[in-house]
């Protein structure tokens, strides 16, 4: 759009003449002010599903601008037109599975897609096979994408509580991407001999290095990665499950899954009975307990003690009903940052519990001996290899990202990977995976590859003992990639992209410059039933710092995760999550390289903040009231990659805080939307007697986003220091037990000097 006047813009669409209701991911109407649509202009897209009109039929999109104000809506209209034949995908075809009863890892299964057919235009067409283990789960390659449409293939074992029954399927696709899906049931039984499965990996990681098959890779990865996944679903079986008004047991040990649609209670894995929610009402403290009860089940929560529902604790796995950790270990509690807690319940979302093993054992549960530990070890290193050969030597495309992310969460399991040489390979996997992502092919990509890789990023933050083991640095490296995939994937004006789950939070916006206030950490399920919130948040003031964010369109380029777990050195000095922001901005023709020097020196003034940032404590704090003598409050530091140190930032103070939150107010928006492509993290710990001295500490990464695009990247996180020990003596003769707003004064002071 380019005009010399403000003008609205309007999308809509007909079929035959007849109007049609658009369901878009972008605005369908927007006003854009003169400065917007001065030259070179501004884009307005259209984001629509592509099935969300009847295959075949001819939809007519059309745009309508006018100059803004109703006097002139008739006099300087103008629209224009495209019409879209809405593909139909493959049709008539039949899917088998033969035969339909077998045993894991040596019975060979044919899947056959046979018929299909489509305009001869939409030719080839292509086949993928694959099949979904239980219902918590992703479906899982056998047979890549290709125009074969038959796979002889082995199957691994169904779940116990589904009578061991899995889903096959076949997604057939036409030239033009149009595709359709057919499943077909198949009964798979456990193998009864223990040495199975590391017979059938070792012949078929021979029968691999010698053929370079990588559909052979593929279904040899997903069955070694669903066996290992496989959970005793004895005593909570399919019927006991739905008796509980829950999914059937399917990733913890005789535990069900999550409440069924319609219902509430204990969020996740539980054996707590979900009750009817006719209301849809979200839950809050007053009905989640101590209410009067009868049993457990007259509960929201499922616990009743003492004839009152009380709030029942965070449990570990457990292989054995009646003990904790398989009787083979102690439950163990810590929070985002790695700090230990002697217990946590249900009500506490930013709290792990995870077993400690007692000598001997290992495993998440403690289920495995040692030797069991090590071998499942070496197998997930072989095949964290695989992945990484199979990405290496396949054309890379949206397919194969879907299937190399499946295929990798599947296999990646924290507790039971133990080596360094195994979290190398296995990082290794993922950095070639995320590399896949920033080049772009997350577009058109299954729904479930951007939450399913965030997710697997967050958990590669809980191997390892340190962060050096875990590889930290590379760890953050492949979430910047996948943070700009996500962003690639998305066009301008497109609703924000949120991803939330106990191991990561992040959502990505591409909104006009002058609409963008800043990013918030989504809302988990589990914190949304039970109406608790644990946000991060990065806010802008006023409309030159989100100038400063211009990617070059009159849009923003940004993003913001929340780690579930912290990977980097330290961690446990932080008393609030860390989050990173990454911001990509135009060194050509973004507005911000327009702004004059004074301008720009006016966004980085000390004088009012250009952001805020915003934490919530992962427990809460006691810092009000305080003692006048000791005065506690949180401090902005800057963790230096470089020396493994935290020192304080610059520009960042204390805006004000409460015993639950802290709020920062930072001045130099370049910091977050910088020309020049750097990295920094900023945290906040427990460093008694820190200097406020001054500090500007930039880490260069060398990273860039294509030849006329800056990649900033900068972490935050939480910390509390002494005010007292932090100055030497009371120069300003101030008390310290007064308003919180005068110690935001002196620390704005303090930076200045």
């Amino acid at each position: 759009l380019v005009a010399g006047y403000a003008l609205t813009g309007m999308w809509s669409a007909s079929i035959d003449g007849a109007a049609v209701s658009l369901s878009a991911e972008t605005p369908l109407t927007e006003s854009f002010t003169a400065v917007d649509v001065q030259s070179p202009g501004i884009a307005f897209p259209l984001l629509v599903s592509s099935n969300a009109q009847s295959a075949g039929s001819v939809v007519t999109f059309r745009f309508t601008a006018t100059r803004t104000g109703t006097s002139f809506t008739s006099v300087y209209a103008s629209f224009a037109e495209a019409s879209v034949v809405i593909n139909a995908p493959p049709s008539s075809g039949a899917f088998t599975v033969t035969p339909s009863d077998g045993a894991a890892l040596s019975t060979v299964f044919r899947f056959l897609a046979n018929g299909y057919t489509d305009d001869a235009t939409d030719l080839p067409l292509s086949y993928m096979f694959s099949y979904v283990a239980t219902q918590e789960s992703s479906a899982l390659v056998v047979q890549p994408l290709s125009g074969i449409n038959s796979a002889s293939v082995l199957l691994p074992a169904g779940s116990e509580s589904l009578d061991y029954t899995i889903d096959s399927q076949t997604t057939v696709y036409d030239v033009f991407g149009a595709s359709t899906m057919a499943t077909s049931s198949v009964r798979v039984t456990p193998v009864s001999n223990a040495s199975a499965i590391t017979n059938y990996l070792n012949e078929s990681l021979a029968a691999f290095a010698a053929t370079g098959d990588t559909s052979f890779a593929f279904n040899l990865v997903n069955n070694v990665a669903t066996t290992f996944s496989t959970v005793n679903c004895s005593v909570a079986t399919a019927a006991f499950c739905a008796s509980k008004n829950r999914r059937p047991c399917a990733t913890e040990p005789n535990t069900c899954s999550s409440c069924l649609d319609g219902y509430s209670g204990v969020s996740g894995n539980s054996n707590a009975k979900c009750l009817l929610n006719a209301e849809n009402r979200r839950l809050s403290e007053q009905i989640l307990y101590r209410t009067s009860c009868a049993s457990n089940d007259d509960c929201l929560l499922g616990n009743c003690t003492s004839s009152i529902c009380v709030v029942p604790p965070l449990l570990c796995p457990s292989s054995s009903i009646n003990s904790v950790c398989s009787g083979n270990g102690r439950c163990a509690y810590t929070d985002t940052t790695g700090k230990t807690f002697p217990s946590c319940t249900v009500l506490d979302t930013q709290c792990f519990a995870d077993c400690t093993c007692n000598a001997g054992w290992g495993g998440y549960d403690c289920s495995l001996t040692s030797e069991e530990l090590r071998t499942r070890d070496d197998s997930r290193r072989s095949l964290c290899d695989t992945i990484l050969t199979v990405s290496q030597q396949s054309n890379p495309s949206t397919v194969l990202l879907d299937n190399l992310v499946g295929s990798l969460s599947a296999l990646f399991q924290p507790a039971e990977i133990v080596s360094n040489a195994t979290i190398d390979a296995c990082t290794a996997a993922l950095t070639a995976i995320a590399s896949l992502a920033e080049e772009g092919f997350f577009i058109n990509g299954a729904e479930d590859t951007v939450p399913n890789l965030l997710d697997l990023t967050g958990r590669f933050a809980r191997a390892g003992n340190d962060s050096s083991v875990r590889n930290s640095s590379l760890l953050n490296d492949a979430l910047t990639k996948i943070s700009t995939g996500v962003l690639l994937s998305m066009v301008n004006g497109q609703s924000d992209r949120s991803v939330a789950s106990a191991n990561i939070k992040f959502t990505a916006s591409k909104s006009l410059v002058r609409q963008f206030g800043g990013l918030i950490s989504p809302t988990s399920s589990q914190e949304e039933e039970y109406g608790v919130e644990s946000k991060a948040s990065l806010e802008l003031t006023g409309d030159g710092a989100a100038a400063a964010c211009d990617a070059g369109k009159g849009y923003v380029d940004v993003s913001l995760t929340q780690w579930g777990t912290v990977p980097f050195g330290g961690a446990s000095r932080l008393i609030a999550p860390q989050i990173q922001f990454k911001s990509q901005v135009s060194a050509g023709d973004s507005s911000r390289r327009t702004l004059q020097s004074s301008e720009l020196r006016a966004l980085a003034s000390p004088v009012a903040p250009s952001y805020f940032v915003v934490f919530q404590f992962n427990q809460p704090q006691t810092l009000l009231p305080a003692p006048e003598e000791n005065v506690t409050f949180p401090e902005c530091t800057v963790y230096d990659a470089a020396s493994g140190q935290y020192v304080s930032c610059n520009g960042c103070t204390v805006s004000s805080y409460t015993n639950a939150n802290v709020t920062y107010g930072c001045t130099d928006i370049t910091q977050l939307c910088s020309s020049d492509s750097s990295v920094r993290r900023l945290e906040e710990s427990f460093d008694l007697g820190r200097n406020l001295a001054n500090f500007d500490d930039y880490i260069d990464d060398g990273g860039s986003f294509g030849s006329q695009t800056s990649v900033a990247s900068i972490q935050y996180s939480a910390l509390v220091s002494t005010f007292t020990s932090v100055l030497s003596a009371n120069v300003f003769a101030l008390n310290f037990a007064a308003a919180k707003v005068t110690l935001s004064v002196v620390l704005v002071l303090v930076g200045i000097i």
